[in-house]
Order: C-alpha cells, then sequence, then structure tokens
C-alpha cells in the first residue's frame, strides 16, 4: 500500500508545472494547517465532538422553523394567484 501510494504521489510531483500554477495549487494545499472547529454553546451546554454539534444544530434549526398549520388568509391566496396568472401571461407572451 505504502508502494502504491508513493508511487501516485510522484507520477503527482512529477506532472507539477509552475507555468499552469498546479505547483503553486499543490504547495497550498499540502502546506494548509486546518484549524479545528469551536465548539457550539447550546443551552444544554458545550457540544464539542461531531455528533453533539449534528444534534445541537438539528435542535436549533427545528425550534426555529416550525412549520404553520394556521390557514393562509383570502387575500395572501388571491394575490398569489394573480401574480402566478402574470407571470403564465408574460412567459406565453415571450413564447410567441
Amino acid at each position: 500500500m505504502n508502494e502504491w501510494s508513493n508511487d501516485l504521489w510522484k507520477s503527482v510531483l512529477k506532472s507539477l508545472d509552475p507555468v499552469d500554477l498546479s505547483l503553486w495549487k499543490t504547495t497550498r494545499r499540502v502546506t494548509r494547517v486546518s484549524s479545528p472547529s469551536p465548539d457550539l454553546v447550546t443551552p444544554e451546554g458545550t457540544a464539542s465532538s461531531d455528533s453533539e454539534r449534528a444534534e445541537a444544530l438539528a435542535d436549533s434549526f427545528e425550534s426555529q422553523y416550525q412549520r404553520v398549520n394556521d390557514p393562509p388568509e383570502p387575500a395572501v391566496i388571491e394575490m398569489l394567484t394573480r401574480r402566478c396568472k402574470l407571470t403564465l401571461q408574460l412567459s406565453q407572451a415571450s413564447l410567441s
């Protein structure tokens, strides 16, 4: 496995060219130091692991974006109906 990996890396290095910026891009990618994501502070405490962060974000989104079950106002329905009809008329006119 190491031999295959080394051969692959050698072929990548041989293909690099300073003219097309591939050498520069590869150098940046290899030397880039990744910075760890900070812990999320939640009402329940601090979320450090990936699963804790995912759960904290899911809880936050769920609390912020609740489905609205109230029926829409008739005025809103009328306005949307008019806009949809106008949009259809304009698109049909542009096709003609």
